[in-house]
């Protein structure tokens, strides 16, 4: 007798960024690991104008059992400051060798890792309203200081739990580089929003809805962690 597979309910966990970090083309051989908040795009202050780019990992083999089936996967920002801010879009790059922010194994702009050369997700500036929940759909954020915006990243995460992509973690950057055009995101080592809840805490978040499949070979997730993080070291 065969007996139909059923899906569970969707599972939704928040999972707070691991590390993240900054790398400046204008300091090339510095680290920018324990900052309270990070950036893309250029940066307009001293000691000269310069590409800014963002890495942030995280460790979902620990909440994310394997055979699961990521339905959404969203990146939940807080944009602390448009000041300087021009053009352009927020672009969500795959990360494909495996780095570090902690000491002495730090990245900088010399030392940073490739990543994908399409996008695997984008935020679009000056359009759609601020995330307030984390289940918002679309991936717009107005220009606006100080309020949360989401980009979603559901086929990344799904590669990294399927394990047919590692999981190195992601790169931010900013597709218009003029000469003063930075946006500011508060980091996982920024001062928590106690307002706002667990969720809207303002460090980087990763928001997953997945759903397992009652009767696998995992026996509905009592398997082993997908364990596909990446080098955390």
């Amino acid at each position: 007798l065969l007996i139909p597979k059923a899906s569970a309910a969707p599972t939704v966990v928040d999972l707070e960024a691991l590390r993240d970090g900054l790398v400046w083309e204008a300091l090339p051989t510095t680290a920018f690991c324990d900052i309270t908040s990070i950036a893309v795009g250029n940066e307009p202050s001293p000691p000269s104008n310069g590409d800014q780019r963002t890495f942030i990992k995280f460790d979902i083999g620990s909440l994310v059992p394997s055979g699961a089936t990521v339905r959404r996967a969203k990146l939940l920002l807080y944009i602390q400051s448009f000041g300087s801010y021009a053009a352009g879009n927020v672009e969500v790059r795959s990360v494909s060798a495996s780095w570090t922010c902690t000491t002495p194994n730090t990245i900088t702009w010399n030392t940073q890792p490739a990543f994908s050369a399409t996008n695997s997700g984008e935020m679009t500036i000056g359009s759609g309203t601020q995330e307030t929940t984390g289940e918002q759909p679309g991936d717009g954020c107005p220009t606006t200081d100080n309020i949360f915006c989401s980009v979603d990243v559901t086929a990344l995460v799904a590669g990294w739990v399927a394990g047919s992509t590692t999981n190195n973690g992601m790169a931010l950057l900013l597709d218009a580089q003029a000469a003063t055009n930075e946006i500011s995101i508060r980091s996982d080592e920024g001062a928590a929003i106690a307002t706002e809840g667990t969720r809207n805490d303002g460090h980087p978040k990763l928001v997953i809805t997945y759903e397992l499949i009652v009767g696998d070979s995992d026996g509905g997730g009592g398997g082993s962690p997908a364990g596909l993080g990446g080098n955390f070291q």
